[in-house]
């Protein structure tokens, strides 16, 4: 579920939790978000639901859109929704200016596999060779107003819900579940292949780590420091290593081992929180700056934060 996230732009009391299901039902799915309006509202012009992945753009490289070499891709996901009715996903190039709608229906709380093949954009510009995002996935879950479209081509500006589109936040207690999404080279849908712990680890690293143990949320009492050491002078300088390599440099937070408070080190020897920053951030690590007592000791543990 990494790099998910929700855009909207509610009606007064419209409310939704977003949650992560490490007990996904749905076919081929380790995990799934799961969707619960908890306060229905009816969604009017200017108002809208959706949740959007980003691809960062060196993933999609063998894809050649923008060129005369463009080649097919196929998103596939399976989802399951207790308001019936017609769904709507979109690509939105993030430096092409273009989308691509995919409207489908679901009947309700039944398990649907969708797939979609998509052609090549052969004129757009596309942003597949850096580091930042490339392309986003959106899924329209409420639209109060949606414009009219030409599904399935792509079309300047960004997607829209479909005309006679769900409305899922009318409904309290309305429910969705959305699994492993897909966008893969070609003209078909394969097979899942799991990715180790470790693999998926690693990917999830590039994008958002920390130096805390796993399992063990940023801001609460950790039991082990990221970096340690007795200062020898007034100007108090620890280094980090990141868990693993940043896509860019991160934004770096430090926080009390002892405490859990933010932009602080912890004086061991003091035992006392101490104000702390972030310099000489790079894609591995960084250096936390306090004011430090000689002879003293501090620990810090840090999160580094580079999601597109």
């Amino acid at each position: 579920v990494d790099q998910w996230f929700t855009n909207w732009n509610p009606a007064a009391g419209a409310a939704a939790t977003i949650t992560r299901s490490t007990s996904s039902t749905l076919p081929n799915a380790v995990d799934d978000l799961h969707i619960a309006v908890t306060g229905a509202a009816t969604f009017g012009s200017g108002n809208f639901f959706v949740l959007k992945g980003r691809i960062e753009g060196s993933w999609l490289s063998s894809l050649g859109w923008g060129t005369p070499n463009a080649q097919p891709a196929t998103l596939s996901f399976p989802q399951s929704c207790s308001v019936p009715g017609v769904y709507t996903v979109w690509l939105d190039g993030s430096t092409s200016g273009l989308s691509y709608q995919m409207p489908y229906y679901l009947a309700s709380n039944t398990q649907a596999q969708e797939s979609f093949l998509i052609p090549g954009d052969t004129s757009g510009s596309w942003g597949f060779s850096g580091t930042g995002a490339g392309l986003e996935v959106v899924f329209s879950f409420d639209w109060g107003v949606p414009a009219a479209i030409t599904p399935f081509t792509w079309a300047s500006g960004s997607g829209t819900g479909a005309l006679g589109g769900v409305h899922m936040m009318a409904t309290s207690g309305a429910t969705c579940d959305l699994g492993l999404v897909r966008l893969e080279p070609g003209s078909a849908a394969h097979a899942y292949t799991p990715r180790s712990p470790a693999q998926r680890l690693a990917i999830a690293q590039r994008y958002y780590g920390k130096g805390y143990d796993q399992g063990v949320a940023p801001g609460a009492v950790a039991a082990n420091a990221q970096a340690d050491a007795v200062m020898s002078g007034t100007t108090g300088v620890l280094h980090v290593t990141f868990p693993g390599i940043c896509r860019a440099d991160p934004a770096v937070t430090p926080y009390s081992p002892n405490s859990g408070a933010i932009n602080m080190v912890y004086d061991v020897t003091g035992l006392a929180d101490v104000a702390a920053t972030a310099a000489n951030v790079g894609m591995g690590g960084a250096t936390i700056s306090f004011t430090s007592v000689a002879g003293h000791e501090y620990r810090v543990v840090t999160t580094d934060d580079c999601h597109l």
